[in-house]
């Protein structure tokens, strides 16, 4: 079969790491198969939560983590890290296994971190609705779209500037 490692992530650890999550839970277990006599296969699955500013509200999201990866890693003349394959010197053939968890962690976030629709900070979404110029559809169909304070009506709240533009897109 193979050694297996097991490796947790905490809140502890994506404070130390200093990115864009900023808490979590993450129990990866990596079960390791030699290849070759200078080559080994790392079998990576990682499951937990983690905590992100949303994109919208700027409030934590909280993300679903079930990943599967595979690191294969070559014992060699010096540490490099050439894509899909991990060199490591046979001076000192260690490397660290939670900073590889969390990179994978980190590549499997979505582009796009948001709250399910109407979950996200009211106050904040109030400001932000106040600012946009023009909602994507997907955004539109999220949540109603809200006139900024004052005593505008909606047809006050029209930007004119595109009008000539939507004409042409008209003909």
């Amino acid at each position: 079969m193979g050694k297996t490692f097991n490796v947790e992530l905490h809140d502890e650890v994506f404070q130390e790491m200093g990115g864009y999550i900023n808490k979590g839970n993450i129990i990866a277990k990596a079960v390791c198969r030699k290849a070759t006599h200078q080559e080994f296969t790392f079998a990576i699955h990682a499951e937990g939560n983690v905590f992100t500013p949303c994109d919208r509200c700027l409030e934590d999201v909280d993300l679903r983590i079930d990943i599967d990866n595979v690191l294969n890693v070559i014992i060699g003349d010096e540490d490099d890290d050439e894509g899909d394959v991990l060199m490591v010197s046979k001076v000192k053939p260690k490397f660290d296994l939670t900073s590889l968890v969390y990179q994978f962690v980190a590549l499997s976030l979505p582009i796009r971190r948001v709250h399910q629709p109407g979950m996200c900070n009211e106050t904040m979404m109030a400001a932000f609705m106040s600012h946009q110029v023009a909602r994507s559809e997907e955004e539109a169909d999220e949540e109603p779209a809200k006139l900024p304070s004052g005593n505008l009506s909606a047809k006050e709240n029209v930007d004119h500037r595109w009008d000539k533009l939507k004409q042409l897109l008209n003909k």
